[in-house]
């Protein structure tokens, strides 16, 4: 087995189809922290747009775990072992809620009952008002959503490097 490479971020034609999906996402992440942190200047996104790219991150990180699944380059017991540690991951878990949620019009997710709760409403650098959505977990606690996407990108890296598995290096 070969020990996994931490490749670039931005990296052009990574060399397996599930490095393809793990970066489509965190362009969705990089596009989404960009409009829900405007820098001076800027103005904030209207909700539809911030809406949409968060919740394409999510579905998209999620669904890393089916790339990797169908990816021919990646041996079996590697592949296996990399999906069921995803699985147990807890900020896995709570990406998944929010991916099949968003996807299949869920009220809550199976796997932590983590749901979309509220919106934070933030003053902008220009005087203009934002929104950050706000993530609802079982526990009754809540995270920013930006925060759970940001966990959920580095949770995907720890799953991947510990089964040998090739991954982007930051930045986060």
């Amino acid at each position: 087995m070969t020990p996994a490479r931490a490749w670039p971020y931005g990296s052009d034609h990574p060399p397996r189809a599930y490095l393809q999906q793990l970066a489509r996402t965190r362009r969705f992440l990089d596009r989404y922290r960009a409009i829900a942190l405007p820098k001076p200047g800027q103005s904030h996104a209207d909700y539809d747009t911030i809406d949409d790219y968060l919740w394409a991150f999510f579905q998209n990180c999620w669904h890393i775990k089916d790339w990797l699944r169908n990816d021919p380059t990646v041996p079996s017991t590697q592949k296996q072992a990399a999906l069921m540690a995803a699985e147990a991951q807890p900020d896995l878990r709570v990406v998944a809620d929010l991916a099949n949620g968003t996807k299949h019009f869920l009220e809550e997710g199976d796997r932590t009952g983590a749901r979309d709760a509220a919106m934070q409403l933030v003053d902008g650098p220009d005087g203009s008002t934002g929104f950050m959505p706000v993530i609802k977990l079982s526990d009754g606690s809540s995270i920013l959503a930006l925060d759970a996407a940001v966990r959920g990108m580095a949770a995907w890296r720890a799953v991947l490097s510990s089964n040998d598995l090739d991954y982007f290096a930051g930045p986060d």
